[in-house]
Formats: C-alpha cells, sequence, structure tokens
C-alpha cells in the first residue's frame, strides 16, 4: 500500500525533517553543470572533478562524477554526482539570491 505525505512548504522551511525509510546517512548529491560551447570539454570536467574533491563534505572514498549528459541551446550540459554523508541543509537555513555561478575558463 502507498502513502502520500504531504508536507507543507512552511514546515520543511522552518523544521528539520527526518526521512527514517530510509535510515543510511549517506546521499548521493546530483545537480547539472552547463557550460558554453567552444570550451574545452575535458578541462571543465577536470575542473569540477578537483572542486568537490576539494570540499570538506564529500566523500573521498566514494565516486565523483562529471558525466556529459546533453548538448542543450546554452551549451554542454553536465550531470555532476558525489556522494555525502550529512545533510546539508539545516534548521534555519535560507537560501537567498541566486545559485547560478559564472566562472571564466
Amino acid at each position: 500500500m502507498k502513502t502520500i505525505l504531504k508536507i507543507p512548504n512552511s514546515v520543511i522551511g522552518k523544521e528539520f525533517i527526518t526521512n527514517y525509510s530510509m535510515p543510511d546517512r549517506i546521499f548521493r548529491f546530483e545537480t547539472f553543470v552547463i557550460i558554453s560551447y567552444g570550451q574545452d570539454i575535458e578541462y571543465v570536467r577536470s575542473l569540477i572533478l578537483e572542486a568537490l574533491a576539494h570540499e570538506d563534505w564529500t566523500m573521498q572514498d566514494k565516486p565523483i562524477q562529471a558525466l556529459l549528459f546533453d548538448f542543450t541551446e546554452f551549451g554542454v550540459k553536465f550531470k555532476v554526482r558525489c556522494w555525502i554523508e550529512k545533510t546539508l541543509w539545516k534548521p534555519g537555513f535560507r537560501r537567498t539570491g541566486s545559485t547560478r555561478r559564472s566562472t571564466k575558463l
């Protein structure tokens, strides 16, 4: 039997939520990165991998991946994955501004 649980955004934004259905504290973090066309793809891929390898929240004994995912109208899209042991979001944390960052290569 499937159960649907609805949690209002007001609760998610204010409270710490623990998912007891998945007791493991290891999670795979996944995001997408788009780089403009004309860049050296292998160089950018190595920069992504190196940047994640230097983060203290990244598990060093698990694979860090930057996979060529798609060619979009904006550029080359990578799927970036790594493993973390703890939740990055904490009670009271508020994301402000844009999460987009621009780096000149």
